[in-house]
């Protein structure tokens, strides 16, 4: 328990800064953030109808580009919920980088 209460606090504290500013950039506002609870092949979640975003701990260790970029992505979940072209549009009017922090990640199409 210690353990993860140490994992909320890495979080918090450098997470935190970034999807703030992300949350007033893109003025959508999540009912909570935290920390995902289970699962590794995710670096975020957005679950809706309840409005929480989380992020996987490991994402503390990346860049602030790369991790602006996540926040940005779970974010524009609470408009979009698919990965539709809506969604991608959205995502890239905030982050118009996210593909070039994301090599493994091919542009979709806009249509």
């Amino acid at each position: 328990k210690e353990y993860r209460r140490q994992r909320q606090m890495c979080i918090r504290d450098s997470v935190g800064p970034i999807h703030e500013r992300a949350v007033e950039e893109t003025n959508l506002r999540p009912s909570e953030w935290g920390m995902i609870r289970r699962g590794v092949h995710t670096l975020g979640r957005c679950t809706l109808p309840a409005r929480r975003v989380t992020y996987h701990w490991r994402i503390v260790a990346e860049s602030e580009a790369f991790v602006r970029s996540i926040v940005i992505h779970e974010l524009c979940h609470l408009r979009e919920m698919n990965h539709g072209p809506r969604f991608w549009r959205l995502v890239l009017s905030f982050c118009p980088e996210y593909f070039a922090l994301h090599p493994r990640r091919r542009m979709p199409n806009l249509g």
